[in-house]
């Protein structure tokens, strides 16, 4: 059967192009003609009046000059080398992971493996995880277990780097590290498939998806409602 998929394969998010190159893959297995669907997410739908405030000209100047103001200079360069390597990534055809099998996949996470130990991986959006009380309670837990933190394909300034890799180097990253730091169900799914030891933070925007994820592979004990928690579910192992 010839399947079309249509999906946001062009998003600006690592796990989102893992997770739709593992619905190709796993179609193709089942013995389909597969391929995606391409579009450009470009307001036809909208009138043409409405559609100009979409569009770059003098009078939006003000507006990114105030986002720039507002993510910093290191998040918004950060983030434009992020979409170039995932774009990369995405031309190159890449056999990427797929990742909806949960089998390890250990010859894809042997491509690449990061030089370096000792750190904490933090997968969380750039507008999450920036409370004090969070960033002080992580960063004191590193420091007391000699750790180094590390952001993963997002940007926090407050972290000890900041990791902007292709989509198959992020399984190194996570792979390699003393344990996963998450608050998304991609993170979460990621460091399953690497067999990392993961704390995992249940915001109320994902509880059910990320509690239903957990409880399938019996790992309810990962999660903590306060970062001062990190201790007790890391001491449990893997």
């Amino acid at each position: 059967m010839k399947i079309g998929i249509l999906t946001y394969y062009g998003v600006h998010n690592h796990g989102a192009v893992l997770q739709a190159n593992a619905l190709n893959s796993v179609l193709q297995k089942m013995g389909h003609e597969v391929s995606f669907v391409s579009f450009e997410r470009n307001y036809d739908y909208v009138l043409a009046g409405k559609a100009k405030k979409y569009q770059i000209s003098l009078g939006s100047i003000p507006y990114y000059i105030g986002f720039l103001k507002e993510k910093g200079i290191g998040n918004v360069l950060y983030n434009v080398k992020k979409s170039q390597i995932l774009k990369e990534f995405r031309e190159a055809n890449f056999s990427m992971v797929p990742y909806s099998e949960f089998n390890g996949y250990p010859e894809e996470q042997q491509q690449y493996i990061p030089n370096e130990k000792g750190y904490i991986a933090v997968y969380a959006y750039d507008s999450r995880m920036n409370d004090p009380e969070e960033v002080d309670a992580i960063k004191a837990y590193a420091k007391e277990k000699g750790l180094k933190v590390y952001s993963i394909v997002f940007y926090h300034k407050w972290a000890d780097r900041n990791i902007n890799v292709s989509p198959l180097q992020l399984l190194g990253w996570i792979k390699n590290a003393a344990f996963v730091i998450t608050d998304t169900f991609h993170g979460s799914v990621i460091s399953i498939i690497c067999n990392s030891k993961l704390v995992v933070k249940v915001r109320e925007s994902n509880r059910n998806k990320l509690t239903s994820l957990l409880g399938e592979f019996d790992l309810s004990d990962r999660t903590i409602e306060s970062f001062s928690e990190i201790d007790d579910v890391v001491s449990k192992g893997n």
